[in-house]
């Protein structure tokens, strides 16, 4: 009695969790000859999709952002609304947007269609186990696709259909949820029916030249899974189609069998996962036998068919929130995922870039929050997903990948929490890398004559800077690039000259001194971020504006303690910020505003940009500007500052820190005094106006005060 008990709740669960589907999508018309397309979905997400030849001519079982584009895009189109019930209005127009004509795409079990069971079928007439199936030309290839409908709440035979899934029953040669197994094999029926009635099918087929896609979300990634699995036992058969010419990707697909033959590869089968989503999860145990007269009950774990492609949305997963079930995660996660895009590997030879910078920071914080998701990430970029691996060191992981074709290596180390008085020497972990990627190098029969690239945050960041230097002056290495982050001094000069190192200007500085040693070494590759929340944030943000140029020597680092809001301005336009961003009004304090510590800012000695202090309250202000490399130093102590009082520092190019003005500005943003180094204010005039009213007479220069061009305000008492 308690194990019927428990089958009838898990059974109770699938079928809630998985009736909380709503959802469709509005699909908007293709930008050029239906080989592209936004779609918009019911929560107003617009999502670009593509569709070509060549997307289908790869490996089935390699995952392709372009395929996930283009069937998480019909997976949610598949679904009704409460304007349009029956009538698979989004799923047909979604079709037609991508050029499958209407007289080509057959609907099943859209009561309320107009190209429903176009077969005359009659247990297509309903409206529960939905489905599309659709065919066009794609150059020589003909595509053949087939999108499941989720489970619609409000049509009780498809919540049914999730209920009795939790019970197992025999499906070719396994063991599959019941339900599942029936849209599956209604599926097999309507595509027989469909084949038959477009004969050109079964003519690409036997010449090699047909494709097959199949998606699905929630109750349609179940069908879609077991369909998958019979398409690939080769029990419908269909010409020369294989294997290689089927492509399966499925959303937030349930656990859908108990077994499956292990004599057949699946991988061609590809479910995306959220792991914030309940439903991936369930039934999870199936009913697979029931002995009534020795009361005996049997049960398996469940499972889905093929491989796991994953994603965290990071929201609490229970039987009562759902939200990581909803389409649009499956969507955005999509969107935001790497590509090989975002690591072009011709431009590794043109110096530093920001998209190789942010992708470098977001390897760094896959591999750190999931170790699979942070593989996968690797795959996505380029790597051959076969060859990626992970190796351990006493400081945390390191993941590996290698780009055949380019004979390139990828090195990216995770970041650690472990406590700091525990980190083993640099020099130590450089080793610890070394021996792990020496084990790598073998097993891909790449031991020599390869381009490296590496990334890693703070010790690991330093460690594999080091390893780079020693692999390229060693000439096992080609060429080393990378990006690293916060990592410390590394104690030697050997460096790799294409690896970049970046840091927040607090790094660069110890007890409240600049630390040359971080710098020593790193001619042209340092870069330094100004009061970043995080690197992500500080790459994303040079992504969408100015990205930086190198660290040289000469530029200056800016020390600032007062109530004063910081930013770096280029050509009138903030481009790095000490700070939040404001003026001055409405913006919660930063830490070192409140406790009356330091800000430290980073400013290009050229002359590009400015420094821009606005006053948050009335205090006083001590500045210190110097050079990286040492020489002239800037110092103004106990400057007044008043709420919205705004002052700027503007370098020039070739000038010495110590020269370099300290303004006040007025109203409309030009200098009225400049500060001297004890705090008080010079009345400042324009020297041009100077000279331009010399030139008139000395007339003309008494009247902007003779010789004398400045004309002294002393500077209030401070309140703190």
């Amino acid at each position: 009695m308690k194990s019927s008990s428990r089958s009838r709740i898990t059974a109770s669960l699938l079928g809630a969790a998985l009736a909380g589907a709503p959802f469709g999508a509005i699909p908007v018309r293709a930008e050029d000859d239906s080989l592209s397309a936004v779609i918009t979905t019911t929560d107003g997400d617009k999502v670009s999709v593509k569709l070509n030849e060549e997307m289908f001519l790869g490996d089935s079982s390699v995952y392709d952002h372009d395929i996930g584009m283009l069937t998480v895009a019909l997976a949610s189109c598949a679904y009704n609304n409460s304007s349009t019930p029956g009538q698979g209005k989004y799923i047909a127009d979604a079709y037609e947007v991508l050029g499958f004509s209407k007289e080509k795409t057959a609907l099943f079990s859209y009561s309320a269609a107009e190209r429903n069971d176009p077969y005359g079928m009659s247990e297509m007439q309903g409206d529960s186990q939905a489905f599309t199936i659709a065919s066009r030309q794609l150059g020589e290839t003909t595509l053949l696709s087939i999108t499941f409908r989720g489970t619609d709440s409000t049509i009780q035979e498809d919540v049914n259909t999730d209920l009795i899934s939790a019970l197992a029953v025999p499906y070719l040669d396994s063991l599959a949820g019941t339900g599942f197994a029936e849209f599956s094999k209604k599926a097999a029926r309507g595509l027989a029916a469909y084949i038959e009635n477009e004969p050109e099918i079964a003519e690409a087929a036997n010449e090699d030249k047909l494709k097959i896609l199949v998606t699905g979300h929630s109750l349609g990634a179940a069908g879609a899974n077991l369909f998958g699995t019979y398409l690939d036992s080769g029990e419908f058969e269909l010409g020369k189609v294989s294997a290689d010419d089927i492509f399966v990707y499925t959303y937030a697909c349930p656990t859908t069998c108990a077994e499956i033959p292990a004599d057949i590869d699946y991988s061609n089968i590809i479910n995306i996962m959220n792991r914030s989503d309940i439903v991936t999860e369930l039934p999870g145990t199936f009913l697979i036998d029931v002995d009534i007269a020795n009361g005996q009950v049997k049960y398996a774990e469940g499972f889905a068919a093929g491989q796991k492609r994953l994603f965290d949305s990071h929201e609490n997963k229970s039987i009562v929130d759902w939200s990581g079930h909803h389409p649009d995660r499956y969507i955005h996660s999509l969107e935001e995922e790497l590509t090989p895009e975002d690591f072009p590997t011709d431009r590794l030879e043109e110096g530093y870039s920001p998209l190789l910078a942010d992708t470098s920071a977001q390897l760094i914080q896959k591999v750190t929050e999931d170790a699979e998701i942070g593989a996968q990430s690797l795959g996505d970029i380029g790597c051959s997903p076969k060859t990626v691996t992970s190796f351990s060191t006493s400081w945390g992981s390191c993941y590996a990948g290698l780009f055949p074709e380019e004979k390139l290596v990828i090195v990216c180390g995770e970041r650690t929490d472990q406590d700091p008085a525990e980190a083993p020497a640099l020099e130590e972990l450089r080793e610890e890398i070394e021996s792990g990627l020496e084990d790598f190098l073998s097993a891909q029969d790449c031991k020599e004559g390869f381009r490296l690239f590496v990334t890693g945050e703070d010790l690991m960041g330093g460690a594999l800077e080091l390893l780079a230097a020693d692999l390229l002056d060693s000439g096992r290495a080609s060429s080393a690039y990378g990006y690293t982050f916060a990592a410390p001094a590394l104690g030697r000069e050997s460096c790799a000259s294409s690896v970049y190192s970046i840091h927040d200007v607090s790094e660069l500085v110890t007890e409240g001194a600049l630390d040359r040693e971080i710098i020593a070494g790193r001619g042209g590759r340092l870069i330094l971020a100004n009061g970043a929340d995080s690197f992500s944030q500080f790459t994303k943000a040079h992504l969408s504006g100015e990205a930086p140029s190198p660290v040289e020597e000469s530029d200056i680092l800016v020390s600032v303690k007062g109530p004063v809001y910081a930013e770096v301005k280029q050509d009138g336009k903030v481009v790095g910020k000490a700070v939040e961003p404001g003026d001055g009004r409405d913006v919660t304090p930063v830490p070192a505003i409140e406790s009356g510590e330091s800000q430290f800012i980073f400013l290009p000695s050229d002359g590009s940009c400015n420094l821009r202090l606005t006053g948050r309250s009335q205090g006083s202000l001590d500045l210190t500007a110097e050079q990286l490399s040492g020489g002239g130093v800037k110092q103004v102590s106990g400057a007044s500052i008043e709420t919205r009082k705004v002052m700027e520092l503007r370098p020039e190019s070739g000038t010495s820190p110590a020269e370099i003005p300290l303004y006040v500005l007025d109203s409309e943003g030009q200098p009225e005094f400049v500060v001297q180094p004890d705090g008080s204010e010079k009345k400042y005039h324009d020297p041009r106006k100077t000279a331009a009213a010399a030139a008139g007479g000395a007339g003309a220069a008494a009247a902007v005060g003779g010789s004398a061009a400045f004309v002294i305000r002393r500077k209030k008492n401070a309140k703190s």
